[in-house]
């Protein structure tokens, strides 16, 4: 744990980006009290990420009632086609294979944090729309805090005004009021957005993103497209799931791939439109899942392009959807056949979820998974290379490093590998070149910058060892401060002064 960590300082917390990167205060203040509960031990993190998963599964049933009741007409309101819908879309939420990232990867706990008040926000503004006058102030309010509370969490949140627009016209009364109400929402996303993106640039998140994400506009445009069928191919069918993907999208228009996407996106729009009077359901949930999509299609660029943790929110529409359907369907078909297809399905996608959940014992057990099912992952390959590197299994290291390199040259680990090994063999002109070649791949690998400063150092160039070092100093990321307690002590030992 860092220092942010050690301790409680909330306005810290709420000020700045606490943790070096992204404007996270929810998130990292968890992460503080866990620290402050369990010290260093994972199992209390892991322990808070599943009992958070808990209380998002409850979220998602209340919110799955509510949005039952909302969509359906006073004379067939039935309580038991209700609970059926909301158990059975938060049982299908809760065992689906596509989750498993969220829960086990400790860092995704502002995934679960958002999901819990975005559930809650929308089942509440829901509730705004039906209410009484005496109670319709209350959900208001509760709508409002449980927002707020979810873009302090995460920034993918801002899409909740774009899906209650909609909700004023499938239901409700005072349409005119509730389009007014969402006036704060608008501000709040739009306050939001001018606060990540300052953080963001004021970290050089943004900047490293655009340099190895940024590509043209057109490309990102025709993946956007593209990626809503992804998502929905991994929840219908969740295997060859993967902690990094290598998806070869298309880039061209005239590709099957885009043509199929764009006309998908048409028929859908069509059928939500047609289908808004008649199974309002339908309209409810296309506009959940568009929604929640926007923030995570790639049209900003974002650090990966696809990822299981971005479906977290819009998978719910997928699995409302089938509750829905199942709610229909038994009014035709024996109930308990329905309960013995959906108890199917939901064991084998639980099967999957326990059988992939193991992937995620390690740091090896994950990448190796990952360089299997996406052999393109410079991510895998290049952390596979880092963690026998620093076992000193050198021959595995220089393999995955050399794979990378194959894939990506700009890729600068295999570089940095050579000159380590020369550095080793005491071959320091070798290691400068190849030090330097890393250091112009990715001028942020702190790693590179030491061992530069380490390789002046051996062949006696005081003044150049000095000024790396103190390049180091310089660096504030939060894995850089072994390297700047390295630093300092080199400096004083060449006669730098800090």
């Amino acid at each position: 744990a860092s220092d942010t960590y050690r301790s409680l300082d909330l306005r810290r917390f709420f000020t700045t980006a606490a943790n070096g990167l992204e404007y996270l205060p929810l998130r990292d203040v968890s992460f503080a009290l866990d620290y402050l509960v369990w010290g260093m031990d994972p199992r209390g993190f892991h322990l808070t990420n599943l009992v958070l998963y808990l209380f998002n599964i409850f979220a998602v049933y209340y919110f799955a009632a509510t949005a039952a009741r909302f969509l359906r007409p006073a004379a067939e309101k039935g309580d038991g086609d209700t609970r059926f819908v909301a158990f059975w879309c938060a049982a299908l939420f809760a065992v689906h294979p596509l989750h498993s990232q969220v829960v086990s990867f400790v860092t995704c706990r502002n995934t679960l944090l958002s999901g819990l008040f975005t559930f809650l926000a929308a089942a509440w503004y829901l509730r705004f729309l039906t209410a009484e006058d005496g109670r319709r102030h209350l959900f208001y309010a509760a709508t409002l805090g449980a927002y707020v509370l979810a873009l302090f969490s995460k920034g993918t949140s801002i899409f909740l005004p774009l899906f209650f627009l909609p909700c004023v016209f499938l239901g409700g009364r005072k349409k005119l009021t509730a389009l007014i109400s969402l006036a704060p929402f608008v501000g709040l996303a739009a306050g939001a957005s001018w606060l990540f993106t300052t953080i963001a640039r004021d970290t050089n998140v943004i900047d490293a993103i655009l340099s190895r994400h940024g590509g043209l506009a057109a490309i990102r445009l025709l993946e956007a497209v593209q990626i809503p069928f992804f998502y929905l191919g991994k929840l219908v069918v969740p295997l060859g799931l993967s902690a990094d993907y290598d998806p070869l999208f298309a880039h061209a228009l005239a590709t099957p791939a885009v043509a199929g996407a764009l006309v998908a996106i048409v028929v859908l729009a069509a059928a939500a439109v047609y289908f808004a009077r008649r199974l309002p359901v339908i309209p409810f949930a296309l506009c959940w899942y568009a929604a929640s999509l926007i923030p995570v299609l790639h049209l900003i660029p974002t650090s990966t392009t696809v990822a299981d943790r971005y479906a977290y929110l819009p998978s719910f529409a997928f699995f409302f959807l089938i509750a829905s359907g199942g709610a229909m369907v038994r009014q035709v078909y024996p109930r308990r056949i329905c309960a013995v297809v959906a108890g199917i399905i939901g064991a084998g996608w639980a099967f999957l979820a326990f059988a992939h959940n193991r992937v995620w014992h390690d740091d090896v057990s994950l990448w190796e998974h990952t360089a299997q099912v996406s052999p393109r992952s410079l991510t895998a390959l290049d952390n596979l290379g880092w963690i026998y590197f620093t076992r000193g299994e050198l021959a595995k290291a220089g393999n995955y490093f050399q794979r990378a390199l194959l894939i990506d040259p700009g890729d600068p680990l295999y570089a940095f590998f050579q000159g380590y090994l020369a550095f080793d063999r005491k071959d320091y002109a070798k290691a400068l070149t190849c030090f330097k070649d890393a250091y112009a791949k990715r001028n942020d690998l702190i790693e590179a910058i030491f061992y530069i400063g380490q390789s002046y150092e051996a062949i006696g160039d005081r003044k150049m060892a000095s000024e790396y070092y103190r390049y180091v100093l310089g660096n504030s990321a939060p894995e850089a401060v072994d390297y700047r307690r390295l630093a300092a002590e080199r400096l004083q030992r060449v006669g730098g002064d800090r």
